[in-house]
């Protein structure tokens, strides 16, 4: 049953069945009674939520007006937890509500266990993870174009990474096209291609170009 919530989240739902299944062991299963607080706006957002059974209401700023009212199938939380900033709303149970949770501690350990899923996740979500940031960092030690900054100097890079994904043959940038960022390639290989087809020059992982 949870696997089929997972998969039918949005945010989880281009993961592999593998990586679904992988976060839904890390999922413990709460319950609140009704007008319960679940997360308060302004606290540490150290969760994310999805809730099984019950709805769920989404306060403002100021404490009183009802922004949204969630149910079963949907994610709370999860921007702010993503991000690493506090809850910008409040979220109280309407009745009885059931929610899975995963909090920071089983992320950064399931992260640790696969790497990859912390590129999907970004993926999905649309930017990199704060919870993904120190094991990016690591990896550009590895870096030959990062390789010669302090561990702090490539800590403030890895905050600036954010994941792109691109088809094979699919055109990055072209000649005389504005800068947009530096590339880091992680999966796969990239040409720059020259003036003739048999020109080119091609990048590996942890090549770095743009």
């Amino acid at each position: 049953m949870k696997e089929n919530f997972i998969k039918n989240t949005p945010l989880f739902g281009e993961l592999t069945e593998d990586e679904q299944r992988a976060i839904g062991k890390r999922m413990r299963l709460e319950s609140y009674d009704a007008n319960s607080t679940i997360f308060m706006q302004g606290t540490d957002s150290d969760a994310l939520y999805l809730i099984k059974e019950g709805w769920v209401k989404l306060f403002g700023q100021n404490g009183d007006n009802v922004v949204a009212s969630l149910g079963a199938g949907s994610l709370i939380g999860e921007t702010d937890f993503f991000l690493g900033r506090p809850y910008t709303m409040t979220a109280k149970a309407s009745g009885r509500v059931e929610v899975w949770v995963l909090d920071q501690e089983s992320l950064m350990r399931l992260l640790e266990e696969r790497r990859d899923l912390g590129l999907n996740l970004g993926l999905a979500f649309g930017r990199g993870l704060v919870q993904f940031r120190p094991l990016l960092a690591d990896r550009l030690a590895h870096v030959p174009f990062f390789q010669d900054l302090s561990a702090r100097e490539q800590e403030l890079v890895a905050r600036y990474l954010t994941p792109q994904r691109y088809s094979a043959n699919q055109t990055i940038f072209r000649s005389g096209d504005r800068p947009t960022g530096l590339f880091i390639i992680d999966r796969g290989a990239v040409r720059l291609l020259g003036d003739h087809d048999d020109d080119y020059t091609e990048l590996i992982v942890d090549d770095t170009f743009g």
